[in-house]
Parts: C-alpha cells; sequence; structure tokens
C-alpha cells in the first residue's frame, strides 16, 4: 500500500499523502505505473466519450466538417491526461529536448537538464508531442478505436517507464539514481505480457473492430515500448544512464507511438 500511493503521488495529482520513501517503496511505485496508467487512461476515455457525445449532439455539422467535433474531443482528452499526471512527464519531455538541444558533455547536458527554465527546443518538442497524440487520437476516433487508442497508450507509456527504470542511473543523486536499475528484466516482462493480454481483451471487447485492427491495438504496444527506447537511447547513451527526466520523455513518446499506431488501424 505504501508504494501504491507513492505511485498515485508521483504519477498523478491525486492526494495520496506523504508515504515514507526508500529504494523498495519506489521499485513498488514503478511496478504500479502501468496499473496507474490504466486509471489515468479509462478516465481519459471517460472524458473522450463525453466530448464526443456532446459535440455530436450541439454541434452538428455537414459530414466534411465532422472530423472537427472527433479533432475537439481529442484535445479535451489529451488535457485530461496531461492535467491528471500533473504535467510531470511532459516537463520530463522539455527538460530532455532542451540538454540534447545544449550538445555538450555529461555535465553540461545535465546542467541545462536542471534548469527549470523551458527553452525554445524543450518548448517545440513538447507542443509537436502534444499536437502529433491529439490527431493520432482524432483519427483513432473517426475510425471507431478511441478507447483502445487512449487506454493502451497510457498503459504504455507508464510500462515504458518501467522498463526504462531497468537501467543504471546516470548519477547519484535525484530522481534518476532512486529507480534506476530499481526494477528487473522479469518484473518488466511480466507487465508487458500482462499489458498486451489487457490489450487484447480490450480489443474484443469493441465490436466495431475487426481481427485485424485488434492485432495492431495489440501490436501498438510493442510498437510504442520500441519507439521509446530508440528515442531516448542518444540521451542515454551520452549521460551514461537513466535520469527522471528521461522516464517522462520515455512515458511521453511511447504514448504518442501507441496513438500513431492505433490510429493507422483498419
Amino acid at each position: 500500500m505504501t508504494s501504491l500511493r507513492l505511485a498515485l503521488g508521483l504519477f498523478t495529482v491525486f492526494p495520496a499523502g506523504a508515504p515514507s520513501t526508500d529504494r523498495r517503496s519506489v521499485r513498488g511505485a514503478l511496478v504500479w505505473a502501468p496499473a496507474i496508467g490504466l486509471l489515468l487512461g479509462l478516465l481519459t476515455a471517460g472524458v473522450l466519450l463525453a466530448a464526443r457525445t456532446l459535440t455530436e449532439a450541439f454541434w452538428t455539422l455537414p459530414p466534411p466538417a465532422n472530423p472537427l467535433g472527433h479533432l475537439l474531443a481529442a484535445a479535451l482528452a489529451i488535457i485530461c491526461l496531461t492535467l491528471l499526471s500533473g504535467g510531470l512527464h511532459v516537463d520530463g519531455l522539455a527538460d530532455t529536448a532542451d540538454g540534447w538541444a545544449a550538445r555538450g558533455d555529461k555535465h553540461r547536458t545535465m546542467t541545462v537538464m536542471a534548469d527549470p527554465a523551458v527553452g525554445a527546443f524543450g518548448a517545440y518538442v513538447v507542443a509537436a508531442d502534444l499536437l502529433v497524440q491529439t490527431a493520432a487520437l482524432a483519427l483513432a476516433v473517426s475510425r471507431g478505436h478511441g478507447t483502445e487508442a487512449v487506454v493502451v497508450a497510457a498503459v504504455t507509456g507508464r510500462l515504458a517507464m518501467v522498463w526504462a527504470a531497468t537501467r543504471a542511473p546516470a548519477r547519484r543523486d535525484g530522481m534518476g539514481a532512486w529507480v534506476g536499475g530499481s526494477v528487473g528484466v522479469v518484473a518488466a516482462a511480466v507487465l508487458t505480457l500482462l499489458t498486451l493480454i489487457g490489450a487484447g481483451v480490450l480489443a474484443a471487447l469493441d465490436d466495431d473492430a475487426t481481427r485485424r485492427a485488434g492485432l495492431v491495438v495489440v501490436a501498438a504496444v510493442p510498437v510504442g515500448l520500441a519507439v521509446a527506447a530508440a528515442a531516448t537511447w542518444p540521451m542515454r547513451r551520452r549521460l551514461g544512464g537513466i535520469t527522471g527526466d528521461l522516464l517522462g520523455a520515455t512515458c511521453q513518446v511511447a504514448t504518442a507511438a501507441v496513438l500513431v499506431s492505433v490510429a493507422c488501424a483498419p
């Protein structure tokens, strides 16, 4: 329960008190991360459904303009998902992008990443990430896969953080020191298997989805993990390990990759 409270406090805006923090509880919090993603994904799916219902009821447009309603619903859903997570992962993505743009050694990169101010490149990358997420979710909604897209994306984004935590920390202090190497590969693999099963069940529950679309939804999980790992590899190499900011960047990239993948489902 301490790890669950810590996970809620770290990865959401929900009040969870101030549980004692040690390496064991941090490891437990990371193991809970995909479940937290499921909670956030379901809440976001509810917002998406409500927004779609309202736009269809009060915003009647000719067929060529119908996607605008889907775009509005998707934008509100992505805003909800970002706010529910407290903007933590977005901040990590911005700091990671600024650190990469610094083009210096490990010390300079970490100095830039530790600066609370957001630079131009960080702001651009965050804007691009949220734009891609919104557009991809809108397309998924128009194809009847909005719920699967947002739920699987939220879970996979947090699962990507679990895999990132299997790597060594980049330094001896900070969030990275707490999470780096705290989760074993076996635990991450088990959580991945559970996520794949959950994605398959969710796709099977969708009466609009074909078997091919269901396979795309399930395949979106490893695609999201692979894209996140590849996108953050240059920074991990430069820093020599994982940091808290890289965890956030990993989550955001994996979320966007899943949304784009599910948007391609027929």
